[in-house]
């Protein structure tokens, strides 16, 4: 990403704040704004403006009455700026439309991938226009011949669907593209503030930016490019609620607020998953057949080293491919077909135990899960302390691949003078090229932890390490 004018910064800053202002106050449904050309709403950029040419004063016009798209005018002849300023300002639309001059050697003041909707004549290199366009943008550019769209470069980009990148749960990214900054892009209100600290994690797809407003619980998309906002949902999700996005789809738990309910703290984060689209931000259905969150009833558990019974409610796990959607909620697993919502197949654990980390690896037709007896946790770090099998069924039958109990050993430790079993905590587990990936591990390496690779097909081990307490963890080497 290359670093671009500062003067351009300070002059765009004040107009993304009063965008991020307008945008903190939510509706009964998701806004979005229509592009007069029919592109998406952002930020449209002019290059080459002049009086007497099709780029005019009232073309600009023309572009900022889409609502709040931003329009920077870089006008062919400087000595034009400041009467082209001062007549957008009299027509009351100097907060929206921005006018500089074109620069002489052609550059556009933008970082990579920045602009949603580029004009740019003869004077602009092709070159230069693929570089500032947004993944969702689009390029009018008068070199290459009247009118010519130019697409967006998308090559080595790739997207985060999930907490834990995609329905494999394999955090290694194919993007090839992005690298060590240069500059800051852009920035959205306090930093942090879309639900993206203490482990929470925003998606990023098709050129957007998901997360979650820790303060209203709005689900929030914005472009991903320039942090122009697009819509937001009025979700009521908790912080640490889980989201998804596939096929130009969000998926998420929600349930309706009835007009007449007073506390609104009993709908947080509950209700059957539901499907939103993307590019407007529209309530597109609701997933009769799913598992509706907050059904189920907290699950009875002992911890190893304690004698006292303790009851905790289940987390509602789930991931989304491009065919099914798995849920592991409590003791329920259920499969959907993501297109048609019809549940396929259905799974129940008896009543004191849970699924944890579904995993779907859709090439191989496998959906790999844990059975645990103590139901996992949803933090910075997802875990469960006791787990009896990981199972793998095969798709969409559902019908048993293999099962591996050997999985979560129990281990006697010694510390400062005293016995006591523990395990570290199974966490969520990762599927690629035929393998899949079992990590244990655990607060400051307390309890030990190790990883071990499975054949994803017969779940045979094919390696495996195995780590003591403060092995890989010291106080020394955490100051």
């Amino acid at each position: 990403m290359k670093a671009f004018p500062e003067t351009f910064v300070r002059r765009l800053r004040p107009i993304l704040l009063l965008n991020v202002v307008f945008s903190f106050f939510s509706f009964p449904q998701a806004r979005a704004q229509e592009h007069p050309f029919g592109a998406e709403p952002g930020l449209v950029v002019i290059a080459g403006a002049e009086d007497d040419g099709p780029w005019n004063e009232a073309f600009a016009l023309r572009m900022a009455r889409g609502g709040r798209n931003l329009v920077h005018v870089l006008l062919k002849e400087e000595k034009l700026v400041n009467e082209w300023r001062g007549r957008f300002a009299e027509a009351g639309h100097g907060g929206v439309i921005l006018v500089d001059a074109l620069p002489a050697n052609g550059r556009l003041p933008y970082p990579d991938r920045f602009v949603n909707a580029l004009w740019a004549n003869e004077s602009v290199a092709p070159e230069q226009a693929r570089r500032v366009l947004a993944v969702r943008g689009k390029v009018h550019h008068l070199g290459l011949e009247e009118n010519a769209v130019v697409p967006p470069d998308l090559t080595g980009i790739d997207s985060w669907t999930h907490r834990f990148y995609d329905a494999s749960g394999n955090c290694v990214s194919r993007d090839r593209v992005a690298a060590l900054p240069e500059a800051i892009q852009w920035q959205h209100g306090p930093a942090l503030e879309d639900g993206t600290a203490d482990g929470k994690v925003p998606r990023i797809a098709y050129g957007r930016l998901l997360a979650v407003d820790n303060l209203t619980g709005d689900l929030v998309c914005r472009d991903a490019g320039n942090g122009f906002l697009l819509w937001r949902f009025p979700a009521r999700l908790p912080d640490r609620s889980d989201f998804a996005v596939v096929g130009g789809k969000a998926y998420f738990h929600h349930e309706p607020l009835a007009p007449a309910a007073k506390d609104e703290r009993r709908h947080l984060g509950r209700g059957p998953l539901v499907e939103l689209d993307l590019r407007s931000g529209k309530l597109l259905r609701s997933f009769s057949e799913s598992l509706s969150a907050g059904a189920a009833t907290p699950v009875a558990f002992r911890r190893p080293q304690e004698d006292r019974e303790r009851k905790e409610r289940p987390y509602p796990w789930f991931v989304v491919s491009q065919k099914y959607v798995a849920q592991a909620y409590g003791p329920d697993l259920a499969l959907l077909d993501r297109r048609t919502g019809e549940r396929l197949l259905s799974k129940k654990l008896g009543d004191t135990l849970t699924w944890f980390t579904p995993v779907i690896a859709e090439k191989e037709n496998l959906l790999f899960v844990a059975e645990c007896r103590h139901p996992a946790r949803r933090g910075r770090h997802d875990g469960s302390s006791d787990v009896r099998a990981l199972v793998a069924f095969s798709l969409p039958d559902g019908k048993e691949r293999w099962r591996n109990e050997n999985c979560h050993p129990l281990r006697e430790i010694e510390e400062k003078g005293r016995r006591f079993l523990a395990k570290p905590e199974l966490k969520p587990l990762s599927y690629a090229a035929g393998h899949l990936l079992v990590h244990l591990s655990s607060y400051q390496f307390r309890h030990g932890g190790g990883i071990a690779l499975l054949d994803a097909r017969t779940g045979k081990e094919r390696w495996s390490e195995t780590f003591v307490p403060k092995q890989l963890y010291t106080q020394g080497s955490q100051r």
